[in-house]
């Protein structure tokens, strides 16, 4: 296994150097032309979203424009997957209505033109509206408007709205919820939250669940098209993970609660967020880590091996698995030194080229110390 000391932090300004100049040097590729895109759209088809290897947008106050730039570079690194996030505003966590706000809420322009870059990429977009409390950090799951049926008239209206721009964006997959767990219970509701959608939108719907019992009970799959979850299991209690740890959890535990969900709902599932932290400790609650403060970036980068070699030694994945998006990728991110989930800049970028990138970045990523595996 790697040493995760100081030590081994040189190797990652390599990696991070070498990355960043063959994102700048290999060039984009325009998506293919399918004259039948049109008709085959009629009906929602899973074609194109059968083999997902993505990264998120989600940042709620940097303007989305800003991933333009990133394109072509998750382009190199094999990135054929972007799901965009949409905050859309509460003014406290009983709200009864959400709303689209200058500076959280990305514009119609900018999901277009990342959209576009991204298609021209050759690759899939899903777009994600959820709710957003900007002056606190409640979670979403946990909000409980004082009027259940006003707050759905409130956001099937904007649900109305993006489904609207995705279809007219030809994006591949939309997604109608998102973690609202304390919502989950209202399925006529949801039910008609998916007509709404269905009446704008031609392609795969989906709604994001937290990957826990709770996704067991959510009685409104037979609407949607696609199962999306999030996966934050405990992997690890240890400062510094191990790469046998974490993929002996996901090809076990992981692979077999997706296969079940998927033969339960009759639904092909998506990992639509998953994510570690480079900093220690992050294995023990992912989703919510406490780091120490002290980077982890080469633990970090095994735990990105580990989960996409359990994923590749499945091998009946594809009758149950439509992909996997990493949370989350922030354009800003930029040193190996920083701790939050992003991979840019660090090894964990390095093991996504080696994983799925072509040509010569795979060939030079292979080469490089980015994970012991």
């Amino acid at each position: 296994m790697c040493d995760h000391g100081g030590m081994r932090l040189r190797p990652t300004l390599l990696v991070s150097a070498l990355l960043v100049l063959l994102a700048t040097t290999v060039p984009s590729q325009a998506a293919s032309t399918d004259p039948d895109s049109t008709a085959s759209r009629n009906s929602p088809s899973l074609a194109k979203i059968s083999d997902m290897r993505g990264v998120v947008s989600a940042n709620a106050y940097r303007p989305t424009a800003l991933l333009a730039p990133e394109v072509a570079r998750l382009q190199s690194i094999g990135v054929n997957h972007i799901t965009l996030y949409v905050y859309l505003v509460v003014d406290k966590p009983t709200s009864s209505s959400v709303q689209r706000k200058v500076g959280i809420t990305a514009t119609d322009a900018e999901l277009d033109a990342v959209i576009d870059l991204a298609h021209a990429a050759g690759m899939t977009v899903a777009v994600a509206p959820l709710p957003f409390w900007a002056a606190g950090s409640r979670w979403r799951g946990e909000f409980e408007p004082e009027d259940p049926d006003a707050f759905f008239d409130s956001w099937r209206f904007q649900i109305e709205h993006y489904a609207d721009l995705s279809e007219r964006n030809d994006v591949e997959l939309f997604s109608i919820g998102s973690e609202q767990n304390s919502l989950q219970d209202q399925t006529e509701q949801w039910r008609r939250t998916a007509q709404t959608a269905r009446e704008k939108f031609s392609g795969p719907l989906t709604y994001l669940a937290t990957g826990n019992d709770s996704i067991n009970d959510i009685d409104f799959w037979d609407s949607l098209d696609v199962v999306s979850a999030s996966l934050y299991f405990p992997v690890s209690d240890r400062a510094r993970p191990t790469y046998d740890e974490i993929r002996g959890t996901w090809q076990g535990y992981a692979m077999s609660m997706l296969r079940k969900l998927s033969a339960n709902t009759g639904k092909k599932v998506f990992i639509a967020e998953t994510g570690y932290v480079s900093a220690e400790y992050f294995g023990k609650t992912p989703a919510n880590p406490r780091p120490t403060g002290i980077p982890a970036p080469l633990a970090q980068a095994e735990a990105y091996a580990a989960v996409l070699d359990a994923i590749e030694a499945t091998a009946d994945r594809s009758s149950f698995l439509l992909g996997i998006a990493w949370w989350d990728w922030d354009s800003f991110t930029v040193s190996p030194l920083d701790t939050t989930f992003s991979p840019r800049g660090k090894p964990a970028e390095c093991v996504l080229a080696q994983k799925w990138a072509t040509g010569i970045v795979q060939t030079v990523a292979g080469a490089l110390p980015c994970a012991s595996r």
